[in-house]
């Protein structure tokens, strides 16, 4: 096993309990590792400090799966997916139930870069870096011991794999499906293809906030924003809203969401539009268009452009008291993006993206209307976040109260030594 040693002063933020080790963390190699191989590393004065994967390809040269000497072999593999998924069904994770949920958590459950997420009798893996896809065969060989699954879907088609020097690969690993089944989240059941739908399927991360958010909805007019499959205007239907309109840019997730819609009896309570989410709110706060355009697919949106949005706040500003048409006004509004960023150098146009968003939800909330917001990019904090909301609540001249601050449901947990672990951040506000 090839032994790296740590430049000095770097050790603080590894030894505090994060895994991951960057390129220029590292000191002067006199032999570089192979890639995918498992490595020592030490500090700057030859302590041990864990045991973790190499590529040379990625800017994280190492990610750590062990503060101990371990081989990290198919027992070492074993062990650490029966803890995670002892962790689910214990009571700390008592919900969302373990019919459908994240087994594993990639570095959240010490296992780096590998994602598993449970629907039923069906399993989808991800091994999203090198060393984890080299041993892609012994993990679908536990998976198939620990939970006798029918079948075992790939969906390492993320664009991070590319920055592993790994291929975009989908398909199935163990046993013969079409990948199409049905999710029962909140007493509602929701169609789902694990072969073509956004990121593994369903927004598992999203399962306790779907309830937390609709048991505000009871008689309420709500818009649900960048919809998807229409899991919160369900909940919020269900719930007892009088009346849902969700906006979704993909024709095929907003079918996906009608029929959803019909088959829990909500169809009549529910509008669906195919239409960009900026543009629709754009337009109803007295624009016609707006800079972004979004990409088919949720996990490609881009937020906008510099340009676009900086020129657009300025015409915000200036037009603060225009009125939004009464037909446009909605007690509940839900505003659930996909990430604007995935890169820390550009998260002030990300920013620019939130505001613009939630200035404009905001002209369109009724007085005393909640909005319920996320953000899922974890290059933007809970602070920058809210920071960002607070700007919007005095563009508008709309006070909000803070009732709820929301997170990632427990089967997605958190590690407070690696930040990167608590990525969905989210709120319910009341403007004043």
């Amino acid at each position: 096993m090839t032994t790296l040693r740590l430049r000095p002063g770097v050790t603080h933020r590894v030894l505090a309990g994060h895994c991951w080790i960057y390129e220029s963390e590292i000191g002067k190699l006199a032999s570089a590792p192979s890639d995918g191989s498992v490595v020592k590393v030490v500090d700057e004065r030859g302590r041990f400090v864990g045991v973790g994967f190499y590529n040379s390809k990625s800017r994280i040269r190492v990610r750590l799966l062990s503060r101990h000497n371990d081989d990290i072999n198919r027992d070492f593999l074993r062990a650490r997916l029966r803890a995670a998924w002892d962790y689910r069904r214990s009571s700390v994770c008592a919900t969302p139930d373990t019919a459908c949920c994240r087994v594993v958590a990639s570095e959240a459950d010490f296992l780096p870069g590998l994602v598993v997420d449970k629907y039923g009798d069906h399993l989808v893996l991800q091994t999203l870096p090198l060393g984890m896809d080299q041993r892609k065969a012994d993990l679908v060989a536990l998976l198939v011991e620990l939970f006798q699954p029918r079948a075992i879907i790939e969906r390492n088609d993320a664009a991070v794999r590319r920055l592993e020097g790994l291929p975009p690969l989908r398909g199935v690993l163990h046993g013969q499906t079409d990948g199409n089944i049905t999710v029962e989240a909140g007493g509602l059941k929701f169609t789902a293809s694990l072969l073509e739908g956004h990121k593994t399927g369903f927004y598992l991360d999203q399962r306790l906030n779907y309830g937390r958010v609709a048991a505000h909805a009871a008689g309420k007019r709500v818009l649900d924003a960048f919809s998807y499959m229409g899991a919160f205007a369900l909940h919020c239907a269900k719930a007892g809203a009088r009346q849902v309109l969700a906006v979704e840019i993909d024709p095929g997730n907003v079918a996906a969401a009608q029929a959803n819609a019909a088959a829990n009896g909500l169809a009549d309570r529910i509008e669906c539009h195919a239409q960009n989410a900026f543009d629709y709110l754009a337009a109803a706060t007295g624009r016609s268009k707006v800079g972004p355009s979004e990409k088919t697919g949720r996990a490609s949106r881009e937020s906008p452009s510099e340009a676009d949005s900086a020129t657009e706040h300025g015409r915000i500003a200036a037009s603060g008291s225009r009125r939004t048409k009464a037909s446009e006004i909605f007690d509940l509004i839900i505003l659930d993006p996909p990430s604007f960023t995935r890169t820390r150098a550009n998260v002030p146009e990300a920013l620019r993206g939130y505001k613009e968003i939630h200035v404009r939800a905001l002209k369109m909330l009724a007085p005393g209307g909640l909005l319920a917001t996320f953000c899922c990019s974890h290059h933007v904090s809970r602070e920058m976040f809210e920071q960002i909301i607070a700007e919007a609540s005095g563009d508008t001249r709309r006070d909000l109260r803070l009732l709820e601050r929301l997170s990632q449901s427990p089967d997605h947990p958190i590690l407070p030594a690696v930040p990167e672990t608590e990525y969905l951040k989210g709120a319910i506000f009341q403007a004043l």
